[in-house]
């Protein structure tokens, strides 16, 4: 589909919009235009949960060109689904109800990579260090754009995400800072009052969430001294 087509500019226009500034950012190696993605579960490992090459499987947008390339990959093994179910995984992050060597939405980018060429030292998705953080940071930015839900006009039905899910998440600001620092973009890519309304939304977001940690921390405190005494 052209997405330049105004006829498909609908109530909320947002992802249209969105995809029409992405497919006109050149990738940087291995597709023709960025695709974008959506931030939910696109995990920032530099947060809480630390896992690497997870951007979100649920949105992809961009050329069609693009979308097959990163799309045609092989279906995971069986070995590696059930891997975890024979071996015994890492005490870090144990999850006893999780089989698969690497999540499904790193199979998918990886698989994407692997076929470009990339070599990845990842022995399973309990890997994660500075190391692959960088590999894994300098390939988002050099062809995905990462936007939240509001910002694509789309919603999950699947799940209710939470404030605190949302800080975990890479968002567009980390995406520019990510894109800057690769070379993707210059420091002018964005516009003054767009860069200070950016920050802002991410210095509002970063104190709540900090707040209502603070808080859960506090409320577990007083419920164990009240129970002592």
């Amino acid at each position: 589909t052209d997405v330049h087509d105004d006829t498909l500019l609908g109530p909320n226009s947002n992802i249209v919009l969105k995809l029409n500034e992405a497919v006109n950012l050149p990738a940087k190696e291995f597709l023709i235009g960025h695709v974008i993605n959506l931030n939910i579960s696109s995990v920032n490992p530099r947060k809480k949960f630390k896992l690497v090459f997870h951007p979100c499987d649920w949105v992809y947008g961009g050329l069609t060109s693009d979308i097959k390339r990163i799309w045609n990959i092989p279906v995971m093994s069986e070995d590696c689904a059930l891997y975890f179910q024979t071996n015994r995984p890492p005490l870090r992050n144990h999850d006893d109800n999780y089989f698969p060597k690497i999540r499904a939405e790193m199979h998918i980018w990886m698989s994407f990579l692997f076929s470009r060429g990339i070599k990845i030292p990842l022995q399973s998705y309990y890997d994660s260090n500075e190391r692959l953080i960088e590999l894994s940071e300098k390939y988002f930015s050099e062809n995905l754009i990462f936007y939240d839900s509001k910002a694509l006009g789309v919603a999950s039905q699947k799940h209710k995400i939470r404030i605190l899910d949302r800080y975990q998440m890479y968002s567009y600001q980390d995406w520019i800072k990510m894109a800057q620092f690769h070379g993707v973009i210059q420091q002018d890519y964005l516009a003054n009052s767009r860069k200070i309304s950016l920050k802002f939304s991410s210095l509002l977001l970063t104190t709540f969430y900090f707040s209502l940690t603070s808080f859960a921390i506090l409320k577990k405190l007083l419920q164990r001294i009240t129970k002592y005494f």
